[in-house]
């Protein structure tokens, strides 16, 4: 058997060195690694580990002093809303029976309109035709 080559660690791989920082445009916090872009969960914006430094910073400079920052308000979730849940057959059976009996009694009654308005109709022409005929 022949040596297998080493695999080069991969950079993400390698640090396991992880800081808490800000977002800079919503304040939140988040655990991430010291390299590479972040993306916040909530609104959603990529940024670098510097700039949630910056934002941890003017957080804790504003904290200091006393004045009260005014946290930018979240963005609204681009998840979809829930789907409603789906009831158990047991719960629909009934109403599934009672709606096909109704639209099968709608059925017939629409059938039974329409044949009579054809058999009315039949009845017209014929009238109609006798009478022209008759003259």
């Amino acid at each position: 058997p022949l040596p297998r080559p080493k695999a080069e660690p991969l950079p993400w791989a390698t640090s396991l060195e992880r800081e808490v920082v800000r977002c800079p445009k919503c304040d939140r916090r988040m655990e991430v690694a010291t390299h590479g872009p972040v993306k916040c969960p909530i609104c959603e914006i990529k940024f670098t580990v510097e700039a949630g430094r910056q934002a941890n910073e003017r957080v804790r400079r504003a904290s200091e002093s006393g004045e009260e920052e005014e946290p930018a308000p979240r963005p609204k979730s681009r998840r979809p809303p829930p789907r409603p849940k789906r009831r158990a057959a047991a719960e629909t059976a009934p109403l599934g029976c009672f709606g096909t009996l109704l639209s099968l009694i709608g059925a017939m009654f629409t059938a039974t309109l329409w044949v009579f308005v054809v058999l009315v109709g039949i009845v017209a022409v014929a009238v109609f035709v006798f009478a022209v005929l008759n003259k």
